[in-house]
């Protein structure tokens, strides 16, 4: 299809993006995407030839339009612009404002990035962990391991040096110029600030949708560590474990009962007896959280000896007359792992 020159402002450029077909032979192909706003309308424009990225990512920044010629127009929607090694910019003079456009990159998209690319993203930070010293081949330097997450998805990243002091935990941010990384093993994703390339990161506002639930946080991002208070007990059970596994026994009115898990068929008499407890915590912002504890907590909780048997009058009284402790809890599950004293 015949074209004319069009003229519009770059926004949006993204990485190098791959695509994978399948049929007679299977073929991956790399592009880049972007916004065109011309002055009527905005549209999609994507260029088959990477090695047009660093032009495009140059005329972005510009306050200029640029006019686009050898390009062809999508025969299926009509409107997105298609481009590849033959297209030209040049820039030309204003004669309509430059609007403000929304990225298109977000966390749920990034698997489509090509490995070793610069994004730019909005993000919130839900967990940092601490600082340690790695060997690189700048040297020893200070690392620190987090989890960022928005609408759409969630990742790991990693901050060094001077950008360790720029977020902190429950922050947004506005990041530019990370450093996307694949692991080549099990094709896993991350993202770090990369040295020498204009890395920002800016605090935004929060995000006005509901964020997405990470699946696969590892047991350290997952546990909350906070100052609370014992306010209430809600549910005080009891239950055997398994002789063997140490596992719930679903069935103890029986005699003699099978552990579900193990399969030891086994004297309920000599199962031991356990028990768990549901209370309500009032954290300093005062939020209040249901958790569960479960016995070898509490009676470290309570500071009981070794063997002394726990009732709900012991537990109900012991935990509702302590002050304000450290809990650690699961942020999932809400189990609780430790309670301290300050």
């Amino acid at each position: 299809m015949p074209n004319q020159n069009l003229i519009a402002y770059v926004h949006n450029v993204t990485p190098v993006l791959s695509s994978t077909s399948t049929g007679a032979k299977t073929a991956t192909s790399k592009y880049f995407e972007m916004q065109l706003q011309t002055k009527d309308d905005v549209r999609r424009g994507v260029c088959f030839s990477p090695a047009k990225l660093s032009e495009f990512q140059s005329v972005e920044s510009k306050t200029s339009p640029v006019k686009l010629i050898n390009y062809d127009i999508d025969k299926i929607d009509n409107k997105s612009v298609l481009m590849g090694a033959r297209v030209k910019l040049f820039e030309m003079p204003v004669s309509f404002p430059k609007a403000t456009l929304k990225s298109n990159i977000t966390l749920g998209s990034l698997s489509a990035v090509a490995d070793n690319q610069l994004i730019s993203l909005d993000a919130k930070v839900v967990k940092l962990q601490g600082r340690k010293k790695v060997n690189t081949r700048y040297g020893l330097k200070e690392k620190i391991t987090g989890f960022i997450v928005d609408p759409h998805g969630a990742i790991t990243i990693e901050l060094w040096e001077d950008f360790i002091p720029q977020v902190e935990e429950g922050g947004t941010y506005t990041f530019k110029n990370l450093r996307l990384h694949k692991n080549q093993y099990n094709g896993s994703l991350f993202v770090g600030t990369p040295v020498g390339c204009n890395c920002t990161i800016t605090p935004r506002e929060d995000f006005s949708q509901p964020l997405a639930t990470p699946t696969d946080l590892p047991d350290t991002f997952l546990t909350k560590t906070t100052q609370a208070e014992f306010i209430g007990i809600k549910t005080f059970a009891l239950y055997y474990t398994c002789f063997k596994c140490k596992s719930k026994i679903t069935d103890s009115t029986q005699v003699i009962t099978k552990c579900t898990k193990c399969g030891l068929t086994q004297k309920v008499e000599k199962c031991k007896k356990t028990c768990y407890i549901q209370a309500f915590i009032e954290e300093e912002d005062d939020a209040c959280v249901t958790v569960t504890i479960f016995q070898d907590v509490l009676s470290e909780a309570l500071r009981l000896p070794h063997g002394q048997p726990l009732t709900e009058d012991i537990i109900t009284s012991g935990l509702l007359s302590l002050p304000r402790q450290n809990i650690s809890y699961n942020r999932k599950t809400k189990v609780v792992s430790s309670v301290q004293s300050l």
